[in-house]
């Protein structure tokens, strides 16, 4: 009787642990789309050697938000291809993802950046998996993205 008390109770505290300490920070939705410039006075595409891939992403609560991970991988949550790591800001009451010098709003609940791929990092990359840790270190879920 002792052994199942003592196993109940253990269980009970791990439960207990993962309940709070998750986040309230959720990914709801991964897009990713590759960008094409055009030349202004031709309106022709300007081919370049590297691949650059706009990353749309939903979060529920960018003001917790603090750090986006994606995650390139022949296996999902791998980033044996290419980690990349971009922090969340707030600026006068608006939030901002911010990756490699570049600033983009959040807008409601939508996020995004562009990450730029050598063609041997977009030939090999199988995944891309997102999350995002909370202001608490707190990992949200994760998406994934299938090539």
């Amino acid at each position: 009787m002792k052994k199942r008390t003592l196993l109940f109770v253990f269980v009970s505290l791990l439960f207990l642990g993962n309940v709070f300490s998750q986040t309230d920070v959720q990914i709801l939705d991964i897009v990713v789309n590759p960008v094409f410039e055009y030349d202004t006075v031709t309106e022709q595409p300007i081919v370049t050697e590297n691949e650059q891939l706009n990353i749309m992403f939903k979060i529920n609560s960018a003001e917790n938000a603090e750090k986006v991970y994606l995650l390139f991988g022949t296996e999902q949550d791998s980033g044996n291809v290419i980690s990349v790591t971009a922090d969340i800001i707030e600026e006068g009451g608006l939030y901002y993802v911010v990756y490699n010098g570049e600033q983009q709003q959040i807008n409601g609940y939508t996020a995004q950046m562009t990450v730029e791929l050598t063609p041997e990092q977009n030939q090999l990359y199988n995944y891309i998996s997102l999350l995002v840790k909370d202001n608490e270190e707190q990992e949200s879920n994760k998406l994934y993205f299938v090539k």
